[in-house]
């Protein structure tokens, strides 16, 4: 077994096998971890960098998180629950058999490692989580991903981002009331038409997979699987790959301007 391992972004404090619970390591390197670090003022940034050649077939296991200090230990916690919480939705990333392993970890390592051992044999991740906005109460991480087992056509990519209260730690997880999709859907058919430089509904439709068979129009259009999320003065939102469009398309992001939502928030940002 030929075995290769590339360079960490930051200088490597220890050393991980990419195969390490599944019996394709040896030596001393099978049970550790590749994890180092830099201080920011309201966030570490691990890095960990692994790839393993085996029987011509590629699996690896890339990993850069920017994650809340030992300071804000009930946030760093949130945090690495938020991106379990959201694979958990997505069953052919991580199954609800696998769910309890990750979130047994205790810090981050034992996150990154638990992450590690639940991944399939042909499985390759690329992962990151990264402070992408914050003010005096308020911060937001994102969360990218992409899943890639051998021999398909491409790989998954996921995207998301979630907004948490610096003072208890709890994430803004029902940041729009119940009725306010009817008033932001055509905000996001405007955001839609933006991203995929489209100016007319029609060229719009023509992108569209997944509308009601009985209302197969604009108006049906759905609110993203995925919740929303604050950076500055607007709130997103992301569909992910084939929930509404072709893989090609992308994952499709929208800004609503704050001020637009404002009747249909209860947190003052």
């Amino acid at each position: 077994m030929k075995k290769k391992y590339l360079a960490a972004i930051l200088p490597a404090a220890l050393m991980l096998s990419c195969a390490g619970s599944k019996g394709g390591a040896s030596g001393a390197d099978a049970d550790t971890i590749a994890l180092t670090y830099e201080k920011a003022d309201t966030t570490w940034t691990y890095t960990m960098e692994d790839v393993e050649f085996v029987d011509s077939s590629v699996c690896y296991f890339n990993a850069n998180l920017s994650l809340p200090t030992q300071e804000y230990p009930e946030l760093q916690k949130e945090v690495m629950q938020w991106v379990v919480d959201f694979l958990v939705q997505r069953e052919w990333f991580m199954s609800p058999e696998n769910e309890a392993h990750v979130r047994e970890a205790s810090d981050v390592k034992g996150f990154m490692r638990a992450f590690k051992e639940v991944l399939e044999d042909d499985q390759s991740i690329d992962m990151s989580i990264s402070r992408i906005w914050e003010n005096d109460r308020f911060i937001t991480f994102s969360f990218l991903a992409d899943d890639y087992h051998a021999g398909a056509a491409h790989g998954m990519p996921y995207y998301a981002a979630a907004t948490f209260s610096k003072e208890t730690g709890c994430r803004m997880m029902d940041l729009l009331q119940e009725d306010a999709w009817e008033y932001l859907r055509p905000m996001a058919i405007e955001g839609l038409k933006k991203y995929l430089e489209v100016q007319t509904d029609e060229e719009l439709l023509e992108n569209i997979l997944s509308l009601s068979e009985d209302d197969p129009t604009l108006e049906s259009l759905p609110e993203p699987l995925t919740a929303p999320w604050v950076v500055g003065d607007s709130m997103h939102f992301v569909y992910q790959p084939y929930e509404i469009m072709p893989y090609a398309v992308g994952a499709p992001e929208i800004a609503i301007p704050l001020d637009s939502v404002r009747n249909y928030i209860d947190v003052e940002f």
